[in-house]
């Protein structure tokens, strides 16, 4: 018999992931696709500063405008995606969009035509669209899945997303040695056609309307449907998600400075450290379910946040020499084990609690939560840096970050 899902929707029968061949078809989808946009966000910047000589201004400008367009296009297109019975062919469409904006990019290199200009276009582009494509995957993962599988569905998607990103920065490099840069795009603009082929078959999906209503599409309404994430089931992890998300910022920016120039860290050893220490969250999203049936969603999240700033502990502590190798991975392995397991059980919150009719905008708030926080945290740190040196912006951040963590969920969490 089919059981219901948040806001009364009905969902498959609970059968376990490997027995589920709709979800299994989907992460295949999903797995290849993040292989090659790995790869295309590991050469893009490459294509710029070496292919087309860009200043650092305009490489900045590249990544600038790529990350804020996936936010923007996740964020807009979310009322859209309330829409179950468009969700497959939105996909689709926007799957083929994709692979044109994405291939586009060698086939101008290859004419002669290709500038900085337009590659910052493509690419933007291709992040709005990626961010406007997650907004409608998002949804529908959970319309393949029952309410008891959530925690494990987001677990499989966070793997292969940290796998993708650890797998396609090397395998970009190895093209790269074999083929011109622009050429390694053709991947990823392959890898969208695949993603098609394998999202035809749900063509008639998720067309069923929920028991609560279909979503309210009213200028208010439409507002107000974002804000549901903020509600009693969800809103303590998703603030302290951004709460996290914001000390990792100041971490994120100060790291590169903080271990090659104060603590003498050689660069192709901190690379390594990077890449070693992104290990730790296929780790993180492989033990997130053991973690909520053993403690609890709750607790698990407490003790999964506590690690990911805790971990931050160890780069004040770091001096040079070995201790500095020693101190950056700890931060990386132990803190992006903590954020993979807040994050998934945080997404996993947030879709068993909100009504579906609201919930691709409650997953889009959430999202944003996370990347503002990051954001605002990149720029803050740069900011207390320049009064207490790096050292000291990132104690205050992990004394901080604690502090109101601990004020505003100790309680909530510990009775869930």
């Amino acid at each position: 018999m089919t059981s219901r899902g948040a806001g009364g929707a009905e969902s498959p029968p609970s059968r376990g992931l490997l027995g589920n061949p709709g979800f299994l078809r989907f992460l295949i989808a999903r797995a290849q696709s993040h292989l090659g946009s790995a790869m295309t966000t590991a050469t893009v910047p490459l294509i710029a500063a070496v292919w087309l000589r860009a200043t650092p201004g305009e490489v900045a400008l590249l990544v600038s405008a790529s990350f804020s367009c996936l936010t923007a296009g996740r964020t807009v297109t979310a009322l859209v995606a309330e829409r179950t019975g468009m969700r497959v062919r939105a996909m689709i469409t926007i799957d083929a969009a994709l692979a044109v904006t994405v291939g586009a990019i060698p086939v101008l290199a290859a004419t002669g035509i290709l500038t900085m200009g337009r590659l910052t276009v493509l690419t933007a582009l291709s992040a709005l669209l990626a961010g406007a494509y997650g907004s409608f995957s998002g949804p529908f993962m959970f319309d393949l899945i029952a309410p008891d599988q959530v925690t494990k569905a987001n677990s499989a998607i966070s793997f292969i997303g940290s796998a993708a990103g650890i797998a396609g920065p090397g395998l970009a490099g190895v093209l790269i040695q074999l083929l011109s840069m622009p050429l390694v795009l053709v991947a990823d603009a392959s890898s969208y056609l695949i993603s098609i082929a394998l999202t035809l078959p749900f063509r008639g999906r998720g067309a069923s309307r929920p028991r609560d209503g279909g979503p309210d599409v009213s200028p208010v309404g439409g507002v107000r449907g974002f804000l549901v994430v903020f509600g009693r089931g969800s809103r303590t992890f998703v603030l302290s998600g951004g709460v996290v998300s914001l000390v990792n910022g100041m971490a994120l920016a100060l790291l590169p400075v903080y271990a090659i120039r104060e603590l003498g860290l050689p660069a192709n050893v901190y690379a390594g450290v990077l890449g070693v220490g992104a290990v730790g969250g296929l780790l993180g999203a492989v033990a997130a379910p053991f973690l909520e049936s053993r403690f609890g969603r709750g607790q698990g999240a407490a003790l999964s946040g506590a690690l990911a700033l805790g971990a931050l502990c160890a780069l004040p502590a770091a001096r040079p020499g070995w201790g500095a190798a020693a101190g950056c991975l700890a931060y990386e392995l132990v803190g992006s084990f903590g954020g993979a397991v807040y994050v998934v059980l945080m997404m996993s919150s947030v879709a068993s609690s909100v009504p579906r009719r609201a919930l691709a905008r409650s997953i889009a708030s959430a999202a944003l939560v996370l990347d503002l926080g990051t954001a605002v945290g990149a720029a803050a740190g740069g900011f207390v840096a320049g009064f207490t040196g790096v050292r000291g912006a990132l104690t205050a951040g992990l004394l901080a970050g604690a502090t109101v963590i601990a004020a505003l969920c100790a309680p909530p969490f510990l009775r869930r």
